[in-house]
């Protein structure tokens, strides 16, 4: 394998990884919609977004082609742009045409929706050979530096293990996830499903931070930016995580 195969392919790695990352948690305020037509050997790809909140969205989008050719030939060609999404529109946000000249050549096709912190939102991927579309091509294995990578699928995610994932809108969400992670290392908690730490828009201003399990939400509060009080709603969020560990209850919640 040369180094320009390398290149790639830990291109298409941090890729998947980084979009995975976050797959369970993704589309929730956008729907990213890939449309596609194939004539003769072109496929003509429509990228489009949905809004699904009831306020409008400043966003960006990011529509990347990755080509392998038969002869291992490959190419990376990618177009962003910003735009801004009104209440349940649905918008055309960029397009491509992609030829290919025989049915071995291999088609990837990703649309990234970022807000406007560039935080990835909505993610949706597509994958051809030739001019067929591919299913359940992401259980396959991806080689970097000859070490193979599996990926096991669910909700149109990785498995993931052992992370605090981060979807916060404001300094004060990231703080308290900075604060949180440096706590939960502290403790090596046998479950190992991810955690979620998620900041939404509550009223005016204000927002409200969640942690969450499997979607469930173990504890929430008000956020504000001040250190001390962000690091008491940490440490009681950590309690409430060992309590929820420990007692497996199913409907475990706790508001301030």
């Amino acid at each position: 394998m040369n180094i320009l195969n390398k290149s790639y392919n830990y291109i298409i790695i941090i890729l998947f990884i980084s979009n995975n990352l976050y797959a369970q948690f993704l589309n929730k305020d956008v729907k990213p919609i890939i449309d596609f037509q194939v004539k003769e050997n072109t496929i003509g790809i429509e990228a489009k977004a949905e809004n699904l909140l009831k306020y409008s969205q400043s966003l960006q989008y990011e529509l990347i082609v990755y080509v392998e050719d038969d002869n291992g030939n490959k190419s990376k060609n990618a177009q962003s742009d910003r735009f801004v999404l009104e209440p349940s529109e649905i918008i055309d946000v960029g397009s491509v045409a992609i030829r290919f000249r025989n049915e071995k050549a291999k088609t990837i096709v990703v649309l990234l929706i970022k807000d406007v912190e560039e935080k990835t939102i909505a993610s949706k991927r597509k994958v051809f050979l030739g001019g067929k579309l591919q299913q359940g091509d992401y259980d396959n294995k991806i080689t970097l530096h000859k070490k193979p990578v599996k990926y096991t699928l669910k909700n149109d995610g990785v498995v993931l293990k052992g992370v605090v994932l981060e979807r916060t809108k404001t300094k004060s969400g990231r703080d308290f996830h900075r604060l949180f992670y440096t706590e939960f290392t502290k403790y090596n908690f046998k479950d190992k499903r991810p955690i979620l730490i998620e900041e939404l828009h509550f009223r005016g201003r204000t927002t409200k931070i969640f942690v969450k399990i499997d979607n469930k939400t173990i504890y929430e509060f008000f956020a504000q930016p001040k250190t001390d009080y962000l690091k008491q709603h940490s440490s009681m969020a950590i309690k409430r995580l060992y309590e929820f560990f420990e007692k497996k209850e199913k409907n475990y919640i706790v508001r301030y």
